[in-house]
């Protein structure tokens, strides 16, 4: 026994204090949701009848990092953010109307650009830019907060929910 005092002692002597304090992060596995509410105008452009009317569309939606009520507890010491998967599919959609364009951007960068979206398209972190995953990571981390902004236009006038899932690993540090 008195060997394993001194193992631990000898350890304490050598770590540093940094060491000693990474010992006490925690890892959370946390899911965020965040339902961007897209609409679009009930005014078309371009010629009535023809095959090319649009409808302009767009919405916005800021996703906390205290969403996650694990996460909250953590607030102001969070050390990391990863990003594990993503998952977004249009909600409320009808079979007829057919997104023509949507750009998503995360603080002003293009996180997705896309076309032809119709009721069974489903995304994920596949379809979405290097640049937006750390602009999440890092936005969650510095401000704890991300914000979603849409613009577009689809085949006819909708209100729909984009349903997004950001599935993320969060480091934490209590002593921090």
């Amino acid at each position: 026994m008195k060997n394993l005092y001194y193992a631990f002692a000898l350890v304490l002597v050598f770590a540093s204090c940094d060491e000693l304090k990474n010992l006490a992060d925690v890892t959370i596995d946390a899911d965020f949701t965040a339902d961007l509410p897209i609409t679009s105008s009930a005014a078309a452009k371009g010629d009535v009848g023809a095959d090319e009317v649009q409808f302009p569309l767009g919405g916005s939606y800021t996703l906390r990092a205290d969403d996650n009520d694990e996460v909250a507890d953590y607030l102001d010491k969070l050390k990391e953010v990863s990003l594990t998967g993503y998952t977004m599919k249009p909600v409320g959609l009808s079979a007829q109307n057919v997104i023509g364009s949507l750009v998503i951007k995360i603080n002003d960068v293009v996180m997705f650009d896309g076309s032809d979206i119709v009721s069974t398209s489903v995304f994920t972190d596949a379809d979405i830019s290097e640049a937006a995953i750390n602009e999440f990571t890092s936005s969650m981390l510095k401000d704890k907060k991300v914000t979603f902004t849409a613009s577009g236009y689809s085949s006819m006038p909708l209100v729909i929910t984009l349903s997004q899932l950001f599935e993320t690993e969060i480091t934490a540090n209590p002593l921090n």
